[in-house]
């Protein structure tokens, strides 16, 4: 079952089946890759009514898994068809921001549990089974950034994505792929969106460091009605 949710949808609150079951999709496709991509595709009939939902930052759920859609696109070929990507759930993660972070002679999961900032330490949960300890320095990164440098650091760990659930196991099995549906290619003008580059909240760097004194810039309506429940991070240099 694949179903859809307003993108101001928090954990605790996808136990239900959202603003509706997407039951007319054409085709549905999970790409997992180890250590790597996490991401869904979605084809569904734009003439349908659910279609309305299908718009950016909200989420899909599939295989008991959390995608936020990132890019949608519209195809005026007479075919009524709008397609969606999703990215999963724990890429929410790249939209906060570590200015700096430093752990010594620690467990990864402790190092997982520092690179969730602020508090994302409430919303996921962190664990691994590997008990080498090792140190780690992250400055003005993302918790995305922070953890594959974990697994580098650390020189071993596959990273295990479960929604809200982030574990980096010695071993977590083999990679897998869903495909659901039916579907083939499709031609025409099409109508591209993507918030791959919003930004709500710049993290500003002049020469040699300067930072400003609030450090941030945040837009005026970062927290309307149009964005995910929380800021979108991005620091920029001059």
């Amino acid at each position: 079952m694949i179903c859809i949710y307003d993108k101001k949808t928090t954990k605790g609150n996808f136990d239900n089946n959202g603003l509706g079951i997407l039951s007319e999709a054409i085709s549905c496709y999970i790409t997992e890759e180890l250590n790597g991509d996490y991401s869904l595709e979605l084809e569904y009939p734009s003439n349908s009514k659910k279609s309305k939902y299908i718009v950016e930052w909200n989420i899909i759920k599939a295989k008991d898994q959390l995608f936020r859609i990132y890019k949608i696109e519209k195809s005026d070929d007479g075919k009524n068809v709008i397609k969606a990507w999703a990215r999963h759930i724990f890429y929410d993660l790249s939209y906060y921001f570590i200015e700096s972070m430093k752990a010594e002679n620690c467990s990864v999961k402790t190092a997982l549990e520092k690179s969730l900032v602020g508090d994302l330490i409430t919303i996921y949960s962190a664990d691994s089974d590997i008990i080498i300890s090792n140190s780690i320095s992250v400055t003005e990164k993302n918790p995305v950034e922070a953890i594959f440098s974990i697994i580098d650091i650390w020189g071993s760990g596959e990273l295990k994505r479960d929604n809200f659930d982030i574990k980096i196991l010695k071993a977590m099995g083999r990679d897998t792929g869903v495909l659901i549906a039916r579907g083939k290619n499709i031609t025409g003008l099409k109508f591209n969106t993507d918030t791959t580059s919003v930004v709500t909240k710049l993290y500003p760097v002049g020469k040699n460091g300067v930072k400003l004194t609030e450090k941030y810039i945040s837009v005026p309506n970062w927290n309307s009605d149009a964005y995910p429940p929380f800021p979108i991070i991005k620091k920029v240099e001059f």
